[in-house]
């Protein structure tokens, strides 16, 4: 009966549920993701799991409530089945995964290699690479498509990075990012991408070599791969909507933040469990022995667990990545903004190149261009050729912008938060049939006392 006490005390310790469904359901409803390669699969952690990559004992946080007010983000409507975009649907031809990882040692420290090993319309493809060239790559597709949701990798960490169980956690999430990345063929057929699965292995110098996309590159590539977007009517609501969405993914941001380490928690307590339960019926065989030998009582031997499944970690894993792919929805928007602000700068640099053109039209000069043995023609064409390019700039710019808002508006933000709220029903259907059949298990070790004690008097 302590085992079972044990078990439903785990389970139901009312401060972490009262938290949980309480505080995360509304957020975690509209936010949440499994891994879209298999079916949910449960890891198993060994004790040393329990100290993290500094060696201490993780600090656990406060489980009470949080008050967090949850800005209303209206229904977007999507767009016609006719006119969804090409670059979001999935080529159900592309294999890409992470399978092994190897340690090489460089410069007397030891850097971990992730195996990664594909195939697509192209053929086979196989490549080692380190976590930077990962946030390498990530970062040139950012610069490349800014205002497009980028798939996210992992934080970066700088102890532990060596520990077996933390390489497998960070294989799941990039895992994770390479999957996005072949759902969306025009980041997987990017140059940068392309050469991070088929380039050599000095990937960071080779992209660093690879040409930075002007504006006007940027605005004809988003007009060929959105052109049902290109073309599109403005829509008032477009700003309402991403607003209010970006404030919403920022609140969730938070919630999940602390739900993640709600779920360390009770993730450290299964583990300590674990180990509590194996020596629990350790000591129930040392004093049958005892009982048996002294008292004449019938030796009862039980054989304790030697594997369990712990539940709690599909749902630590799935809020490690919701948070990082929130991050990465709520970067896009910001480069919205970005974009926003470097229109702004290069108008008011346009008026004020035009301003100076006229000022020379009358014969007047700045400081600097009385100072330079340039003539008042030579100034003139400079101006002039920097007016022109900055109207090309500010023109593509506002075609960058347009295209951003709309896709956002009515197709990231609302396909984000579908994907979010079907999944999050199935990671809980996992985490509870996990559950269940764990501690039914458990139940049925712990009766295993009582059918022998049966099994002696009958």
């Amino acid at each position: 009966m302590l085992i079972i006490v044990l078990c439903v005390d785990i389970i139901l310790e009312k401060r972490l549920w009262y938290w949980v469904f309480n505080n995360s359901w509304k957020v975690i409803m509209e936010h949440s993701n499994i891994n879209p390669l298999e079916e949910i699969k449960v890891v198993e952690y060994k004790e040393e799991d329990l100290i993290d990559e500094t060696g201490n004992q993780p600090n656990y946080p406060s489980m009470e409530k949080v008050d967090v007010k949850y800005p209303i983000v209206p229904n977007v409507p999507s767009l016609p089945d006719e006119d969804e975009e090409e670059e979001q649907k999935s080529d159900l031809s592309i294999k890409i995964a992470i399978n092994e990882h190897t340690l090489r040692s460089e410069l007397l420290k030891k850097h971990v290699y992730y195996n990664i090993q594909g195939q697509d319309k192209s053929g086979t493809f196989e490549n080692y690479r380190r976590f930077k060239d990962f946030r390498t790559l990530r970062e040139h597709l950012s610069n490349s498509w800014p205002g497009c949701y980028i798939p996210p990798v992992p934080r970066k960490q700088h102890l532990g990075t060596t520990q077996p169980q933390f390489i497998e956690q960070r294989k799941k999430l990039l895992n994770l990012f390479l999957s996005k990345i072949s759902s969306m063929s025009f980041l997987y057929e990017s140059d940068e991408f392309q050469l991070f699965i088929r380039g050599p292995s000095e990937f960071n110098k080779k992209v660093n070599e690879l040409k930075k996309p002007t504006y006007d590159e940027i605005s004809r590539n988003y007009q060929r791969i959105f052109k049902n977007f290109s073309s599109c009517d403005y829509n008032e609501n477009y700003e309402r909507i991403i607003d209010e969405a970006n404030e919403y993914f920022k609140a969730g941001k938070c919630v999940l933040d602390k739900f993640e380490q709600i779920c360390k928690v009770n993730t450290d307590y299964f583990h300590s469990f674990e180990a509590s339960h194996a020596q629990l019926f350790n000591g129930i065989n040392e004093v049958n022995t005892f009982y048996s030998q002294t008292y004449g009582n019938p030796d009862l031997q039980v054989n304790p667990r030697e594997k369990f499944k712990n539940p709690f970690i599909v749902l630590l894993d799935w809020a490690r990545w919701e948070i990082i792919d929130i991050e990465a929805m709520i970067e896009a928007v910001g480069w919205k903004k970005e974009l926003e602000k470097i229109k702004a700068k290069t108008e008011a640099k346009l008026e004020s190149d035009r301003i100076q053109y006229q000022k020379l039209q009358l014969g007047k000069k700045s400081l600097s261009q009385i100072l330079s043995t340039k003539s008042k023609e030579k100034n003139m064409k400079i101006l002039q050729d920097n007016t022109i390019n900055l109207e090309a700039e500010i023109e593509a710019l506002v075609i960058i912008i347009k295209i951003v808002t709309a896709r956002l508006a009515s197709l990231e933000i609302p396909t984000f938060k579908q994907s979010k709220s079907k999944k999050y029903e199935l990671i809980l259907r996992s985490f509870a049939n996990t559950s269940i059949a764990e501690f039914e298990q458990i139940i049925m070790n712990t009766k295993e006392i009582e059918d022998k004690l049966n099994e002696k008097y009958n």
